[in-house]
Formats: structure tokens, C-alpha cells, sequence
């Protein structure tokens, strides 16, 4: 290994233009003159470099195929060119919007940020076809309506449940400002922004559009009268009645086993990972199948993974990110402080995660190794050691403060490193254990931590584990403990704004808890998932929770709100549920099946982190979308039965129980 210094004067965690030129530079240098194929140049600034190059190709690839996949469902959605053109245009304006905003708010793009137009394309998507089938629906029951009385009706039976819909969700991404990471505070704001927008374009300047180009279109010999997509006797329309069915059959039973399976995820969730490997967020080599693709599409061979990991195996380094520093703080000058330090040497020895020497010992620094190394060199120090050293075993065991006093005067900045003093007192010691890179912070964390408490045993010590491993670790367990709590503020803030606009709206005082049921199965389902898939809670999966509060908020809100508004027009529970999937559930389906696939295609990107998220945020979207379809329609019924005499509905409902 040759090792290259480079120098800069710029603070911060980025590395300055210069600084990543040279580097890539160098890398160059080195396959020109190089005959070795094996030989290759590694560093932060390539890096970066290459996972950038990395995520930009994964983009190239799958954009085209995430575009087909969605115009392709809004087009079986819709079938109808114009509608299709004005819900992409209201999706674009939407994202222009985003990135206005960014630009004043002074906030870059990062890895997370790149989930926020994914999320808005979705939920633009949904806004669309929410507005635009149930104006359908209203035309479609009066022939005799014109456009504008028909858009009037429609509009007044989803205005409603998008604007709970947009303040529930932009709480459930607003809860992220409490996130002590800088880049989730900044995805809550922009997504939060995002989601107001969408509710601005599609409840009031997509009506308008509509309305304006169908009524051009009519003059001209068009028709526009176009049936709702999942209404009908379609395949759709049998598959959205599920739910429906199982609510009259069965309901106790569906919610029986969502609640157990949603314990199951909850319990898992208690154990799930929040461990975090730098090398997981390495660009991986791209699949054979992309070889076959186009010039400007076909990605670039990326061995980056392939070379951190051959550089941990066989080098031992220094970087702040692979080692971890015990603090040893108290009467570090009794007697037997250094044999305790010499005992944990031999523990670290017996952990899987530190580095070992060819010595067959590990890589460990301290007080011994600099006594044992200005010893060597320094004859007055060797004495004073000597005379201290009652059992002959090499390790002081008496007077340890002469022996510090020793080592600071022939070596001050050594023993500067390891031995702490302050107004002529020894407070503290360190040792630094050089740990293998990409080692589970996890284990590195339980393990450094048994080394901290075997000095500690039986002694006034204290001792702290710490360094980069050890605080990312915490950082990510804080993560979740931040999740919880944030989930839990949130979850009342949402529960008491639907129960005032359900009671203001139909007299109902339980069913804004009610709807949010199906939202906290979903989050401890995705959870669960998690668990089993071996996916770690960490920074890059940390703000799943906000996608599947805000889209499980978003779709059971519009379930419930036509559920109760179909009842208040005199139909019994289960007839009220089916005109409901069939009408609101279609919508909801397209929306799901384009925004979770629109996440999906995250899976053939190059970066394992983007292809984690877009698995789990598109299985987020899957169990929101069926646990509002099959399991909130169970609920639904059970609470018409059991608490919906609360409702102010229409007497023509009264006494209606359902089967």
C-alpha cells in the first residue's frame, strides 16, 4: 500500500472541489502506470465521487421504466388521454414547486431528499384521481347535471377528506423536525411543503382545467362522460368487494388476525437491527441484463465495495470511523489501574470485531504501549518502571504516579495521548482499539462496552466506550426511541383532528380513532417486515414511519369520510362499504399500484441503500392500501353496530346493523 496525504484548510464534513480532483486524479495516475490489474486507489473523494456517478446512472435506468409503469396504469385507470395529460401536468407543477422552495430554503438534494418527489408523484396521482372519479361518479348518477353542477358535487364530497387528508399527512412528515439529523429535519419540511401543494393544484387549479377542457372538447363534438375506475362489474370491481364481503361475513375475524399479526410486527420491532456497515451504502457492480442496454443507458462497472472490503481484511487503519476509544476516568494512579488495562487488552483479544496483528494480538494503544515504547528508548523511564513493577510481570502494579511523571518527562505529547492530567492530578487514561472496517456497530458497541466493565468491576473507575462505531450505533437506537415518541404525538394530533372533523361533520365522537387503526396495523406490519427481511432502522429507513403514517392517514381518511357519507344518504352498512371500495377503492388502487411502483423500481438501482428503500417504502404503500381496503371496512362495520349510534346520519339508517 502507498499512501497519499492531502491537505486542505476547508472545514465541514465535505470535501472541498480540489481535494476530490486530486484524488480522481490520482486513480488515473495510477492505471496508467500501473501493470498490476489487481492494483487499484481508494479514498473518500472517490467515494463520492463514484456512488454520485452510481445514483445518477440508477436514475438513467430506472426513470424510463418507472415513467411506462405509471402512465401505463393511469392510462387503464382513466382511459382517457386528456385526463392522464392534466394529472401529469398537475404533478409537474407540484415538483416545480418543491424545488422552488428548496432553492429559497437553501436546502440541497441528499440521498433522503431524492424520496420526496417519488412520495409527491404519488400522492399528486392520488389527489387526481380522487377529484376526477368521483366528478365521474356525479355524472354518471345525473345524466341531467351539467360538467360544473357535476365537478360542484363531486368536489364536495372529497374536498373534505383531501384536506384532512393534506393536514394529517403534513403532520405525520412535520414530526421529523424533531429529528436530531439535520437531513430528515430537511425531507419533513420539503414533504410537508410538497403536500400542500399538491392539495392547492388538485382541489383548486385541476378542477378548473377540467372543467375548461371538457367543455371544449364537448363543443366539439366530443363525449366526455367517462365511468369511475373499480365501479362497474370489472375484475377490479370483484377484487375491491373483498373487503366488503369479508365485513359482512366475517369482520371479528379479519380484525382478529390483523391485531395478532400487528402484535407479532410490534414484538419484532423491539429487536429490529440498528446496526449500520458503511460498506452496505457502496454502489454494488451492475446485473448482467444491463449490459444489454442502450449506450447512454448502460451503467458503468463500479468495484468500489469489492475494494473497501479487501482493505479491511488486510490493513489496519487509524481513521476515526474504525477505532473506538475507552475513556477510563477516577483514581487512575491505584495500584492496579495498569493490570486492569492489560486485562482488557486480553478481552478486546477475544472480541470478534477488533483488528488483529500479525502478532496474533490486537491492535490496542494506551498507557502500556506508550510506557513499553519510551521504556525501550529511554533508560530513566525503563529504571522507574522496573522499580515499580513488584511482580516482575513488566506491568507497574505501585507509585503509578511517578511512573506517569516519568513517561511525561521524557515524552510529553505521547503521554499527553493516553494519560490525562490537570493541575498536576492524573484524571483519566484511554485506550484506543483499532476495530475492523465494516464491522455491525451493533456488536462492536456490546462488545467494547463488556471490555468497559470489566475494568470497571470491583474498582472506583469509570469506564465509557466511545468513537464513531459506538456513537452511530446509539445515534440509530436514538432513531428509533425518536420514532416512537414522534409516532405517538403524532398519532394524537391526527386522532384529534379527525374526531373534530368527523363530529363537526356527522356527530361521530370515535370514528377518527377508528381510522386510524388500520394506519398503526400498517406501521407495525412494515416494522415486522423489516425484522424478518434483515433490514436495519437506520438513517436511510428512519423516515419509512413518516411515508406509512402519512399514506395510511391519506388512504383510510377517504374510506371512512365516503363510508359515512354514503350512510348519511340512507344505505345500510355493507351497501354503503361496497359503493365505497367500488368508488373510492378504485381510486386508492390506481394511486397505490403507481406509487408503490414507483418506489419498486428502486430495486434496480445501483446503490443498495436506494433499492432497501424503495423495498420497503413500496411494501409500506402495499400494506397501507390493504389494511384500508380489507381490514378498515371490517371495522367500519363493527363500529356501525357497537358505537355508530353516535352519528348525527340520516334517520332512514337508524336501527341498520348489518348481516
Amino acid at each position: 500500500m502507498v499512501l497519499v496525504f492531502q491537505q486542505s484548510d476547508t472545514a465541514g464534513d465535505s470535501l472541498p472541489d480540489d481535494v476530490v480532483a486530486a484524488q480522481l486524479a490520482t486513480s488515473d495516475i495510477a492505471d496508467r502506470t500501473v501493470e498490476s490489474t489487481d492494483a487499484f486507489v481508494f479514498g473518500a473523494g472517490i467515494v463520492n465521487e463514484r456512488s454520485g456517478q452510481a445514483t445518477g446512472e440508477s436514475f438513467a435506468v430506472i426513470t424510463p421504466f418507472a415513467l411506462l409503469l405509471i402512465v401505463g396504469v393511469l392510462f387503464v385507470a382513466y382511459r382517457d388521454l386528456f385526463d392522464v395529460a392534466l394529472g401529469l401536468l398537475g404533478t409537474l407543477l407540484v415538483l416545480v414547486w418543491m424545488g422552488g422552495f428548496m432553492g429559497w430554503a437553501g436546502i440541497g438534494v441528499t440521498q433522503i431528499i431524492i424520496a420526496v418527489p417519488f412520495l409527491l408523484v404519488g400522492l399528486s396521482i392520488d389527489y387526481a384521481l380522487h377529484v376526477v372519479m368521483r366528478y365521474r361518479e356525479a355524472r354518471a348518477d345525473d345524466p341531467d347535471r351539467s360538467p360544473r353542477e357535476a365537478m360542484r358535487a363531486g368536489l364536495a364530497g372529497v374536498t373534505v377528506a383531501l384536506a384532512a387528508t393534506t393536514f394529517t399527512t403534513a403532520v405525520g412528515f412535520t414530526s421529523n423536525l424533531v429529528s436530531s439529523i439535520a437531513s430528515i429535519r430537511q425531507f419533513g419540511l420539503v414533504s410537508a411543503f410538497g403536500i400542500v401543494s399538491a392539495f392547492v393544484v388538485f382541489a383548486g387549479l385541476l378542477p378548473a382545467l377540467k372543467l375548461e377542457l371538457d367543455g371544449l372538447l364537448e363543443r366539439l363534438g366530443f363525449d366526455r362522460r367517462k365511468r369511475a375506475f373499480g365501479t362497474g362489474t370489472s375484475a377490479v370491481n370483484r377484487l375491491l368487494g373483498v373487503g366488503a364481503t369479508a365485513a359482512r361475513r366475517v369482520p371479528v375475524a379479519i380484525v382478529l388476525v390483523a391485531l395478532v399479526v400487528s402484535a407479532g410486527g410490534g414484538y419484532a420491532a423491539t429487536d429490529i437491527d440498528t446496526s449500520i456497515n458503511q460498506v452496505d451504502f457502496l454502489p454494488r457492480d451492475s446485473p448482467d441484463w444491463m449490459d444489454s442496454l442502450p449506450g447512454p443507458l448502460r451503467p458503468g462497472d463500479y468495484e468500489l465495495r469489492e475494494n473497501v472490503v479487501f482493505l479491511n481484511d488486510k490493513f489496519v487503519q487509524s481513521r476515526d470511523r474504525s477505532e473506538v476509544q475507552i475513556l477510563v476516568e477516577g483514581p487512575v494512579t491505584s495500584p492496579d489501574t495498569l493490570d486492569r488495562l492489560a486485562a482488557a487488552r486480553e478481552s478486546v483479544g477475544e472480541s470478534s470485531t477488533p483488528i488483529t496483528l500479525a502478532s496474533g494480538r490486537p491492535s490496542v494503544d494506551g498507557p502500556l504501549s506508550v510506557i513499553r515504547r519510551v521504556s525501550a528508548r529511554n533508560e530513566t523511564v525503563a529504571q522507574v518502571v522496573a522499580e515499580r513493577d513488584a511482580d516482575g510481570d513488566g506491568i507497574p502494579d505501585r507509585d503509578l504516579r511517578a511512573v506517569y511523571d516519568a513517561v511525561y518527562a521524557a515524552a510529553p505529547d505521547e503521554a499527553a495521548g493516553v494519560v490525562y492530567r490537570e493541575g498536576g492530578e492524573y484524571r483519566a487514561v484511554r485506550l484506543s482499539v483499532a476495530i475492523r472496517g465494516g464491522s455491525d456497530t451493533g456488536t462492536v458497541t456490546s462488545e467494547m462496552r463488556a471490555v468497559a466493565a470489566s475494568i470497571e468491576d470491583g474498582s472506583d473507575l469509570t469506564a465509557t466506550a466511545t468513537g464513531q462505531p459506538v456513537i452511530n450505533e446509539l445515534v440509530q437506537r436514538e432513531l428509533l426511541t425518536t420514532l416512537v415518541e414522534t409516532f405517538l404525538v403524532t398519532l394524537g394530533v391526527i386522532v384529534s383532528f379527525l374526531t373534530v372533523i368527523f363530529y363537526r361533520r356527522y356527530g361521530t365522537l370515535s370514528l377518527g380513532a377508528v381510522t386510524m387503526v388500520p394506519v398503526v396495523f400498517a406501521l407495525s406490519w412494515i416494522l415486522g417486515a423489516m425484522y424478518l427481511l434483515g433490514i436495519p432502522f437506520n438513517t436511510e429507513t428512519a423516515i419509512i414511519a413518516s411515508i406509512a403514517i402519512g399514506i395510511g392517514v391519506d388512504y383510510a381518511i377517504h374510506i371512512s369520510e365516503r363510508f359515512v357519507e354514503e350512510l348519511s344518504d340512507g344505505g345500510d352498512p355493507v351497501a354503503a362499504l361496497e359503493t365505497t371500495l367500488a368508488g373510492t377503492g378504485g381510486a386508492l388502487l390506481a394511486s397505490a399500484t403507481t406509487t408503490a411502483g414507483g418506489f419498486g423500481v428502486l430495486l434496480f438501482a445501483l446503490v443498495p441503500s436506494l433499492q432497501r428503500f424503495g423495498l420497503v417504502t413500496g411494501s409500506a404503500i402495499v400494506f397501507a392500501f390493504a389494511s384500508s381496503v380489507v381490514v378498515l371496512p371490517s371495522l367500519l362495520v363493527l363500529w356501525w353496530r357497537y358505537l355508530g349510534t353516535d352519528a348525527a346520519v340520516d334517520d332512514s339508517t337508524a336501527g341498520t346493523t348489518g348481516d
